[in-house]
């Protein structure tokens, strides 16, 4: 799957708004598992320099800003790690879809990804619940995660 970045439906500042919201800094500097922020232009390496050094954080420590590199996605087992580390409900979304692949690529497996990994509420849970594709009592799992998260 292609994801091709339209300036014309998100502006650059609001991707990097995006990318923030879910930026966890972690010890793991391998070069596998590093964050990076890929750009197109010099006019996006200077704002997301520029937001790197916003967030503060020592020198080096921040996500890895890179001008003009191709990105290669990981391997099929990297993806939406976690989502695997909660097989409940990875295997109650497989039975949506015909390949593991075709899960990887949905939105559904990307927003179920963030949600078990800790974000979103149980209000977005509930209105996103038909088209998460989960069953019934996957959903009642997932708000009651998401709820003992919150307390």
């Amino acid at each position: 799957m292609d994801l091709v970045y339209d300036p014309s439906l998100i502006s650059y500042e609001t991707l990097l708004d995006q990318f923030w919201t879910g930026y966890v800094p972690t010890r793991a500097r391998s070069s596998q598992y590093r964050a990076a922020i890929f750009c197109h232009d010099e006019a996006q390496f200077a704002l997301a320099k520029s937001r790197v050094e916003k967030e503060g954080g020592r020198p080096g420590s921040g996500p890895e800003v890179v001008l003009g590199k191709t990105f290669y996605a990981a391997e099929d087992y990297h993806q939406k790690w976690r989502l695997r580390r909660k097989e409940e409900f990875f295997d109650d979304l497989q039975k949506n879809y015909e390949s593991e692949a075709d899960l990887l690529a949905s939105t559904a497996a990307t927003k179920l990804n963030g949600y078990v990994g800790g974000f979103g509420t149980a209000l977005q849970v509930e209105r996103d619940a038909k088209r998460l594709g989960l069953s019934k009592m996957g959903i009642e799992r997932l708000i009651s995660l998401v709820n003992n998260r919150r307390s």
